[in-house]
């Protein structure tokens, strides 16, 4: 129990529903006998047809008469369920936005307001953006691990539970819902956290250092060394930016070998002189 809402015309109506209940009973209880004395009154000629049938009229008219009281006391007992206030589940009120002697409206016409937030911590939701090329992947029952700033070295284990089913048309990404066991409590409800999906990959990502990028008026370029010891330089297509490193999804391969830090100026066709890791140049 959370709060409980004093609702005096609602009792009020409640009383009177219930009374005309008891006094619908009332009504249908004479009609029930008059209804059947006269049966026996037909059986003698006593009475005229034309009465039984008024009797058992009255009677049917009786009988929806408590159907209609009974189905309006139902009708209030429930809107006063609703001054009781209780929580859909265990969990911390987080939020208290009501007090004594506040009013509390019923909601109609967008005049409602909220009066708790719970939150239950024992399990956390995750909601996780993900980007349309690895949509088709991550699907419910996914595994991931979590990791936050503020706890170093800790990982928490995860798996998709549901997702939206559509992409975002403006982000272009589908929303992920990950469930995370949380029975000590350390995860707190609203902080931001990395969450590192485990997919299935056809085969490793080819990942530069971002400072082997040239970007050129012709586009993103990379700078190669070929069987002649020339410069080459490659349009690629970019993947992913992690920041220091980027993903190259297309334009070299692993067996390149990729020049660093390679100056703005420099065009194909440049000899260069490839060094081993010792420092001593390798080849003219």
């Amino acid at each position: 129990m959370l709060a409980e809402i004093d609702a005096p015309e609602l009792d009020q109506q409640l009383n009177q529903a219930r009374a005309m209940l008891n006094q619908a009973d009332t009504s249908l209880a004479l009609a029930k006998t008059t209804a059947a004395r006269y049966q026996e009154l037909i059986k003698s000629n006593s009475v005229a047809q034309q009465e039984v049938d008024q009797n058992n009229q009255n009677l049917a008219a009786q009988t929806a008469n408590v159907q209609a009281a009974a189905a309006a006391v139902s009708r209030l007992e429930q809107m006063q369920g609703y001054e009781k206030i209780v929580a859909p589940f265990d969990g911390v009120i987080t939020q208290r936005k009501t007090d004594f002697g506040d009013l509390v409206n019923a909601g109609n016409a967008g005049t409602g307001r909220e009066l708790f937030h719970i939150s239950q911590n024992n399990i956390v939701r995750v909601f996780v953006t993900v980007p349309e090329e690895f949509s088709k992947q991550v699907r419910p029952g996914t595994n991931a691990s979590m990791d936050l700033t503020e706890l170093p070295n800790r990982h928490f284990a995860a798996s998709v539970t549901r997702t939206s089913e559509s992409i975002d048309v403006a982000s272009r990404t589908l929303t992920v819902e990950l469930d995370v066991p949380n029975p000590s409590g350390e995860l707190l409800p609203g902080a931001y956290a990395n969450v590192h999906f485990q997919l299935p990959l056809s085969g490793a990502p080819l990942v530069l250092p971002s400072s082997t990028i040239l970007f050129q008026a012709e586009g993103p370029q990379v700078a190669v060394v070929n069987s002649k010891n020339e410069a080459e330089l490659r349009k690629v297509t970019l993947g992913h930016d992690f920041g220091n490193t980027i993903q190259i999804l297309s334009g070299v391969t692993k067996t390149d070998a990729v020049i660093a830090n390679p100056p703005d100026s420099l065009t194909s066709g440049v000899h260069v002189a490839v060094q081993s890791d010792s420092g001593n140049p390798k080849g003219n």
